[in-house]
């Protein structure tokens, strides 16, 4: 546990975060020791599903620096559905259930921007969730992102960075995977931070974007 400490406090890029590590993982593990050989599936179990209750927390902040524009002068925020969102796309269209769906709008002319979408999914030994933003409205300005890899997907470039994590403090071993995601078809961008802890060391990015974005 102590080297995981130290890589977060030496790495600004950690995919988890001091605050998060001393809070919400660290406790969580420390907790369960005593339990570790009696029953690790369990123990394992509750790991990720402690990560799930802080996912929100923690990868908010990233989208939050990621688009912005003078927000508190020409746009609110509602709730909205996977149905007018889908309504409002034209080449691709997001598939399944999620958590929240909100929408950007701007006020003046009641016209929307960009739709926030979330998702957490969590099983028997692992947990998956995404943060998503699909930008509708062509002139608006986001940051410019150097990502290091890319794939292609549906016809359409996806570009990304990854970083993987793991924690040998647990028994089972705990793994995670990031990645900070960009797609643009011309009429829609998408805007992602995927993220997946496992007690295996695999993971299953493009396997969840065949999931969850389709063409119209």
């Amino acid at each position: 546990m102590k080297e995981l400490k130290d890589l977060a406090d030496k790495e600004k890029s950690e995919m988890l975060d001091e605050d998060f590590l001393e809070t919400t993982l660290y406790p969580i593990v420390d907790a369960n020791k005593a339990k570790r050989k009696a029953n690790r599936k369990r123990k394992a179990v509750s790991i990720i599903t402690g990560v799930s209750v802080g996912i929100v927390a923690v990868f908010g902040v990233g989208l939050g620096i990621i688009v912005h524009q003078r927000y508190a002068e020409t746009y609110a925020t509602k709730k909205s559905d996977i149905s007018y969102l889908n309504s409002t796309l034209v080449s691709t269209q997001l598939i399944g259930d999620f958590n929240t769906i909100t929408l950007t709008y701007e006020t003046r002319r009641n016209t929307p921007v960009y739709f926030s979408v979330y998702r957490v999914e969590e099983g028997e030994g692992w947990m998956q969730s995404l943060s998503l933003k699909v930008i509708v409205k062509q002139d608006y300005k986001i940051d410019e992102i150097a990502y290091l890899d890319q794939f292609e997907f549906l016809g359409y470039t996806v570009h990304y960075s990854a970083m993987k994590k793991t924690d040998a403090s647990t028994e089972p071993m705990l793994y995670g995977y990031k990645a900070d995601a960009f797609i643009d078809t011309g009429t829609e961008r998408y805007v992602m931070e995927y993220v997946e802890f496992r007690t295996e060391d695999n993971y299953h990015f493009v396997e969840y974007l065949q999931k969850t974005i389709k063409q119209k």
